[in-house]
């Protein structure tokens, strides 16, 4: 493949560890002086011009010591405020709260009420709450309106508790809290709309009701498929039923319904095929094409991992309409640095952690796996190609498209273990192969769904409920092979005390040997790729032994 032979070079890559060290020293000391810092960073970054010419061990000491104080005084000043752990202890209390909605978690109208993430406007004038802080709002069915959208402003009245800080839990207070917010809101009496939400994002409700619409267009209900089917396109994960969660969650495969590089990337080779039939030039493809996928990942949410996601392809859909060197890697990075400037608290998050892993393993090692391995797969190496017949094309594609399978799921396994390991507390090594079969599947559905709603948006519903019917037999398939698949003992099993700091120290020595092989090509092409190969499983296999 083309994309296994691309530059790892990425000089952006340089400023990754600052700021990743800066981000983390921002979250352990959020009180320091972030202007003072700020100064010291600048002072640092003007002695490192001045080696800059003979760059040497000074050098890239100061720059690296200049980046890590520029992103801690970035994070102190960007980041929000974090209580004390007095202001956590203090009781309930009843407060009414002026809220504007930030990201809906459960949409209001299903029955199950509102779940949403939101910040304080205005705040009483005696209470710890204080302007910009973020609550997680919990609204009942009674009082939950679908008024109640992105942007829109409420006058709320409830109980407000804090989040007990616990660094070592895994549960869904520790993830509100890598988000910021420290604070609930819940056993609301009353909840009033003080200003609509913005016509943007009323537009992309309206959109998504109208897609919820299409995708049920003459649906069987009675398989639970549509739930499924809504759960895939739409990120809608609250429309699978409990038994639904829990045998795609065992089975290590519940990555498909969040909107992610997947559901992005088949996307947005979708846009690119149909503006390349519609005889768009290449270098306007990316400008009329990004839109519709920002677009896309706005209807659906805009959950964190899709704008990831989005940013992702914009770095390199862009770059290759420019005619600029194509790497996959530095468009890696260079999002992953724009992430963490637009919102630092990302570096937190376990799905940044894990997207930007996954995807680095794929391309520092399930590629050049792949490329090493279909070289030792030529079953007619001395049969010149121009006498192969139509079977032995058939065979060597075949051994091909199963090789790429297994290097990229075994590759994407080999840098989600430890974290899923240490957050989730269970390991699935049986998804390892089961991704192999539900990948092209899963990427089949996308497609399949995609023209069912840009056809139905046309007005075309007839040929919309056709596709539906094509995505549900496939999901059919899918749905049957996951549940077949948890009847396995060897799928998953569990592992509540696997240590973190051996999670994180195993991903972190992982990567940098993969950096550290990719220095040279002829590494590359040896039997060097088996060292970080062997090294994630005998570090499980450590964590494992301490969990016992």
């Amino acid at each position: 493949m083309e994309s296994n032979q691309s530059p790892v070079r990425a000089p952006l890559l340089y400023l990754l560890p600052g700021a990743v060290t800066g981000l983390e020293l921002a979250r352990c000391w959020p009180q320091a002086a972030g202007l003072l810092m700020l100064a010291a960073a600048v002072g640092l970054a003007l002695l490192a011009w001045r080696f800059a010419s003979h760059p040497g061990f000074i050098w890239h000491l100061l720059f690296g010591a200049a980046v890590l104080m520029a992103f801690w005084s970035y994070a102190a000043v960007r980041g929000p405020r974090i209580p004390t752990d007095k202001e956590l202890s203090y009781p309930e209390r009843e407060l009414e709260l002026l809220l504007q909605i930030d990201r809906i978690l459960t949409p209001a109208g299903d029955g199950t009420g509102l779940r949403a993430t939101t910040s304080v406007l205005e705040t009483p004038a005696i209470g710890l709450i204080r302007k910009s802080d973020r609550i997680y709002l919990e609204l009942p069915p009674a009082l939950a309106d679908k008024q109640f959208q992105r942007s829109a402003v409420l006058a709320v009245k409830g109980v407000v508790s804090s989040l007990p800080r616990n660094d070592e839990s895994r549960d869904f207070d520790h993830y509100l809290q890598s988000m910021g917010i420290y604070y609930r809101l819940q056993r609301t009496n009353q909840a009033r709309l003080k200003e609509p939400p913005k016509a943007f994002f009323r537009f992309c409700h309206r959109i998504n009701q109208d897609l919820q619409a299409i995708l049920r267009l003459e649906s069987p209900e009675e398989t639970g498929l549509q739930r499924i089917y809504m759960a895939m396109l739409l990120g809608l994960k609250s429309e699978l039923d409990p038994s639904q969660k829990q045998r795609y969650r065992m089975s290590g495969t519940m990555h498909f319904f969040a909107i992610s590089g997947l559901h992005i990337g088949v996307i947005a080779l979708v846009i690119g095929n149909g503006l390349m039939l519609c005889r768009i030039p290449g270098l306007i493809r990316p400008f009329l094409g990004l839109p519709l996928l920002f677009l896309y990942v706005e209807v659906t949410g805009a959950a964190p991992s899709a704008m990831r996601a989005f940013l992702m392809t914009a770095f390199f859909w862009t770059s290759f309409a420019l005619r600029r060197q194509r790497s996959p890697f530095a468009a890696l990075i260079g999002s992953a640095l724009a992430v963490l400037v637009y919102d630092p608290l990302q570096l937190h998050s376990l799905g940044f952690q894990l997207s930007y892993a996954v995807v680095a393993s794929i391309l520092l090692f399930g590629l050049p796996l792949q490329a090493a391995v279909q070289a030792q797969l030529q079953p007619y190496r001395w049969l010149p190609e121009i006498n192969w017949k139509r079977h032995h094309r058939a065979i060597q594609w075949c051994l091909h498209q199963l090789s790429l399978l297994f290097c990229i799921s075994l590759s994407a396994w080999l840098a989600s273990a430890p974290l899923t390991a240490s957050h989730y507390g269970m390991l699935s090594p049986g998804s390892l192969l089961l991704n192999m079969l539900l990948v092209h599947l899963a990427a089949l559905v996308i497609i399949t769904g995609v023209l069912s709603m840009g056809i139905g948006l046309a007005g075309i519903p007839l040929v919309s409920a056709y596709l539906n019917y094509a995505a549900w037999l496939v999901l059919a398939a899918m749905d049957g092979l996951v549940a077949h698949s948890t009847s396995f003992e060897f799928m998953s099993f569990n592992c509540p005390n696997f240590p973190p700091l051996l999670a994180y120290g195993t991903l972190a020595s992982y990567l940098a040997m993969l950096l550290w092989i990719h220095q040279d090509r002829k590494r590359v092409q040896g039997l060097y790729l088996a060292i970080p190969a062997v090294t994630v499983p005998l570090a499980i296999s450590l964590g494992l032994i301490l969990n016992a």
